[in-house]
């Protein structure tokens, strides 16, 4: 029960954001009403932090004061220390009309000089022989850029769905930096506000670059204390032994009581091809040494970063795992997890496609800068503006995209560079104490504490004291499987295991929860209600179970990334009475040979149609008078098929099967809980009798949003799940 004094807290909450609420929009109205004679775009804001309604350092904007914000107390008064104003999800038709000519009086629709600068840039950037952005703008394939400005710094411009070289089931994203060379004349009238570019490498072999890299580790070891805590004593079974630069390359054997070695270890692409490996034939070959000279290019690369900074021992997997040993392998893939946190170091050859690629050389031609000469409007002056393609991860977060683990933001963007597309690389990435990522823009530093960039952008907080405790931990689980599910997989077989090393030391495992095929024991009905990523409603996404054994309730049991629906004040309608999963080796967090969890909740039959009009799928009821209830749409776990045995029942398409038809199937709706949201407000999956075990159901997918009707129809029964 609340007290006097939650009650008055809570009104002085509501009463203050009402306040902030008020002078927002007055600041909003105010803007709009004297753009016109002020000259000042209501798209751009002629590339200025001042004088908007969100502009933080000057004015309060609501969203400044919501526990939704995961700034610290720190950062935010960092950020009110220079106005700042990210203006997010402008269309390009907007700005496009800074070029568009009104018919009617023969000038653009938007005369915006700013707009057309922005524009001219888009040009530089996105143009090919068959589309850009202009084409893809009037074909309204929904490209938007957000705007990245605070006083002192460079214009950083978010580029969304600009380009495809990524799946659509993430959201592709491009940054484009516009920067001087040298800083402005003081109050030049009608610059856009634009800082410094910071230096950038031609070549991350010279002498700066690894200063750059030295001074980062020597100043995480000297001055992070959460970056240098005590931990358990642990070495890799295998390391390789690099020494100098005139020592011999070999492999060495760690002993299992022996002190705790400080050594790098390597994430990289195989990428299709095949490195050099460790065999049993060559095993003790190559203890004596393993010449240098049939060492495929990114390991050469990590010997010579590893040897830079006066580490010793460097751990690369193809070299330290036994090849084709399996048991040795199941045995090492187990301990991934801990390979790569107690590592003092990994090295991320992001932008190596595979082994056989550089990391270090020469930077591509596609990240060096361009030049926009650009006249204010009202000055005689030009100034020289330089522009270039940015790493996502070297943008500063106080400049308006809050990127540390378990926002949105890091949950849901597609990175740039090889490595980023790849699941194995996932854990080695997120469980590193510290990490060096030599992507094709930049140099990139992660640690515990910070992150910094090659070009000089001062280190700013990873945020982990401030948004992380409002984060749950089951929530976070489900933004770690969205992330990782996003990624490629060459072995389907290795879905589970790829995550292993997270789940493994994750806050679920070390309080003593179930890990049951990708989901945990105390948060299990929440977890169920994953979806594939919108898109492949008649693509056949589950595994066939010789690919791939996780039972249908586990999203490991389909090829597609998945998501899960923000839920807030949910009510559970379902139990759990039991749940089992086999594991089919050592690891208990790798794979499964099925599983099965039996539920006490209300079950409804219910029929599924095909919209080919709409491209989607749509579940309804049928009552005892054959009336139908109103269509609800749902996301399928791809492709539905009637069942072998002559029954309607759905059951998901199995990839390299037969393909479904367009007449309606029949299914069921297991409820497994409801929100506050006044209509339409219950959730469960969509099952499907088992032909594989007789009286249990399948999954065929998740629906949310349906109406109390789906509930009080329902019979309430165990539901055993497959």
């Amino acid at each position: 029960m609340q007290t006097a004094r939650d009650i008055a807290s809570n009104a002085f909450q509501i009463a203050r954001f009402a306040t902030h609420a008020t002078i927002w929009a007055s600041n909003s109205t105010s803007r709009y009403l004297t753009s016109g004679y002020r000259g000042v775009c209501l798209v751009c804001n002629n590339l200025q932090p001042y004088g908007h309604e969100d502009t933080f350092g000057s004015t309060r904007a609501p969203w400044h004061d919501s526990t939704r914000s995961p700034l610290s107390d720190e950062v935010a008064r960092d950020l009110a220390s220079a106005p700042s104003l990210y203006i997010p999800d402008i269309p390009t038709q907007e700005i496009l009309e800074s070029r568009d000519v009104d018919p009617k009086t023969g000038r653009p629709i938007n005369d915006c000089p700013y707009c057309r600068l922005l524009c001219d840039i888009f040009d530089a950037f996105f143009a090919d022989r068959w589309m850009n952005w202009v084409t893809e703008t009037r074909n309204g394939m929904g490209l938007t850029v957000g705007l990245m400005i605070r006083e002192g710094r460079p214009l950083v411009v978010n580029c969304v769905r600009f380009t495809y070289e990524v799946p659509v089931v993430m959201y592709p994203r491009v940054d484009v930096e516009v920067y001087i060379d040298h800083a402005l004349e003081a109050n030049l009238p009608g610059a856009p506000c634009v800082g410094v570019g910071g230096r950038r490498a031609l070549d991350n072999r010279d002498e700066q670059s690894a200063i750059f890299l030295f001074d980062c580790v020597k100043q995480c070891v000297e001055e992070h204390p959460e970056c240098n805590g005590p931990s358990a004593v642990f070495n890799p079974t295998r390391l390789l032994d690099i020494g100098g630069p005139n020592d011999v390359l070999r492999l060495y054997e760690t002993k299992e009581t022996g002190p705790q070695l400080q050594y790098a270890a390597l994430s990289h692409c195989w990428g299709g091809s095949q490195p050099i490996k460790l065999l049993t034939a060559n095993q003790d070959a190559f203890k004596s040494s393993i010449p240098h000279s049939n060492l495929p290019p990114t390991f050469r690369d990590a010997i010579a970063v590893s040897r830079e900074l006066s580490i010793r021992y460097l751990w690369i997997d193809s070299l330290c795992i036994i090849q084709n040993d399996a048991l040795d392998w199941e045995r090492e893939a187990a301990q991934m997890g801990q390979v790569y946190s107690s590592a003092f170091l990994v090295i991320s050859a992001a932008s190596s496609a595979n082994a056989e690629t550089h990391f270090l050389g020469p930077r591509d031609k596609s990240m060096l800068p361009k030049s926009f000469p650009f006249a204010p409007p009202s000055s005689n002056t030009t100034i020289p503006l330089l522009a270039r393609r940015r790493h996502l991860k070297a943008v500063p977060m106080e400049q308006g995209l809050h990127e540390p683990p378990f926002t949105s933001p890091w949950a849901s963007l597609k990175r740039p560079d090889p490595l980023f597309t790849r699941a194995w690389c996932f854990q080695e990435s997120h469980l590193a104490t510290r990490i060096l990522h030599f992507t094709t823009a930049s140099t990139l530093f992660e640690c515990r504490t910070h992150r910094r960039s090659e070009d000089a952008l001062p280190p700013y907080p990873l945020l982990s004291r401030g948004p992380l405790p409002l984060v749950p931990d089951d929530l976070q689980w489900r933004m770690l499987v969205k992330s990782y599910t996003s990624r490629q997989l060459t072995f389907p077989s290795d879905k589970l295991v790829a995550l292993s090393g997270i789940a493994a030391k994750s806050p679920q495992a070390s309080h003593g929860a179930r890990y049951l095929a990708g989901l945990w024991d105390e948060s299990l009905l929440l977890d169920l209600l994953w979806q594939p990523m919108p898109g492949a409603s008649k693509d056949p996404l589950a595994y066939a179970s010789t690919e791939q054994a996780a039972p249908s309730w586990s999203w490991a049991s389909v090829d597609r990334g998945v998501t899960y629906d923000a839920l807030h004040d949910v009510t559970l309608l379902a139990e759990v009475l039991s749940v089992e999963t086999n594991v089919s080796g050592v690891n208990p967090y790798g794979s499964v040979l099925g599983g099965a969890i039996v539920l006490r909740a209300r079950l409804r039959r219910c029929k599924i149609a095909w919209k080919a009009e709409l491209n989607q799928h749509r579940a309804y009821l049928v009552g005892e008078n054959g009336a139908r209830s109103a269509e609800q749409h749902f996301i399928s776990d791809g492709l539905l098929i009637s069942q072998s045995d002559g029954s309607r029942f759905a059951k998901r398409g199995h990839k390299g099967g037969r393909w479904g038809d367009d007449q309606d199937l029949d299914a069921a709706f297991v409820c497994i809980a409801k929100t506050p949201w006044v209509h339409m407000n219950f959730m469960g999956l969509l099952v499907a009798p088992s032909q594989q075990v007789e009286g249990v159901w399948e999954r065929v997918a998740n629906i949310t949003k349906v109406t109390k009707e789906w509930f009080e129809s329902g019979v309430e029964q165990e539901v055993t799940l497959v």
